[in-house]
């Protein structure tokens, strides 16, 4: 075993380590409250929120060191800030609908409350209309195309994503959201180690070629592995509850781990197009940190409309 792969596996128990601990505040969170049966709902889903809108404002910054190299740059502060509201908005929601359950049905606070409820698009509006906006203050018509174009890609690839796993654990529960990472994460660990010790036929070699056919099969395996893990332990812990019976929940792992290593190839064409190998350069090994949110941003939607279909 070379020094690299050491490396990977020690960073990697790290990072593994850091999202147990993030997955036990919030279950910490879910059992306490006013009585021993409630739960304190308004700090629900905020550590996971706190983790994501770290990571992903993080990932902006490389996907605006991407976008240099393409010969564009990024809008920033509209950029960061549309992100940051899409990521934190089922919160939002959540919250809104807690306050108005508090309101006077004919209130005029009452009816914003409710009124918030279901407008997302009314979100994505605003913030496009800002984008435009920081564009024309800060660089009129310069480079208007891409510019726009390019923070737009940014927002809803970051945003919509990140969003998206806030709502697994806000919408189905803790132990949803620990089967979801769990199957996506270790299907790409499963592909990294049967690709780096038998990977021959290459999966996609314009585009990745470190990716293999013989990888993605491993990989596919162990999210197998990780269904059946989760079907022999579910019994076992009532926080592990989840929407599906187990052989749905197989299927439901292979299918999101197949989605995840999709949503791999879609960084990696962005990288190809900038011309750089990494996103990054923050976690050794591993290389920046949309190399890492990569898989979990384009399997999170897919585990949704799995969860809409089973559930």
């Amino acid at each position: 075993m070379n020094k690299a792969m050491v490396k990977r596996i020690v960073f990697g128990v790290v990072m593994a380590a850091a999202a147990l601990a993030v997955i036990w505040l919030e279950y910490f969170i879910s059992r306490t409250g006013p009585s021993a049966e409630t739960s304190n709902e308004f700090l629900l889903g905020l550590p996971t929120l706190a983790v994501l809108a770290a990571l992903l404002v993080v990932g902006f910054f490389e996907i605006g060191g991407m976008a240099r190299f393409a010969g564009t740059r990024l809008l920033t502060p509209m950029g960061i800030a549309g992100t940051l509201l899409i990521v934190a908005w089922p919160k939002l929601v959540l919250l809104a609908r807690q306050a108005a359950e508090l309101q006077n049905e004919s209130s005029f606070i009452g009816s914003i409350l409710r009124g918030i409820d279901g407008s997302f698009l009314l979100l994505v509006g605003l913030v496009i209309g800002g984008v435009f906006l920081n564009q024309m203050v800060t660089r009129r018509a310069e480079g208007a195309l891409l510019r726009i174009a390019s923070t737009l890609l940014a927002v809803t690839y970051l945003g919509v994503g990140g969003a998206m796993v806030l709502s697994l654990r806000l919408d189905y529960g803790l132990g949803t959201l620990l089967v979801f990472l769990g199957a996506v994460k270790l299907t790409d660990v499963g592909a990294y180690f049967v690709g780096s010790l038998l990977g021959k036929h290459k999966l996609v070699p314009w585009l990745s070629p470190g990716k293999s056919w013989e990888g993605l099969l491993g990989g596919l395996v162990t999210a197998a592995a990780a269904g059946l893990a989760v079907c022999g332990v579910r019994n076992q812990f009532a926080w592990m509850s989840l929407p599906l019976a187990n052989g749905e929940v197989i299927a439901f792992c292979l299918i999101l781990g197949l989605a995840g290593q999709f949503g791999d190839l879609c960084e990696s064409l962005l990288k190809r197009s900038a011309g750089v190998k990494d996103a990054g350069n923050l976690v050794p090994q591993f290389g920046g940190v949309l190399d890492i949110l990569d898989s979990l941003l384009i399997a999170a939607p897919v585990a949704h409309v799995l969860l809409l279909i089973l559930a």
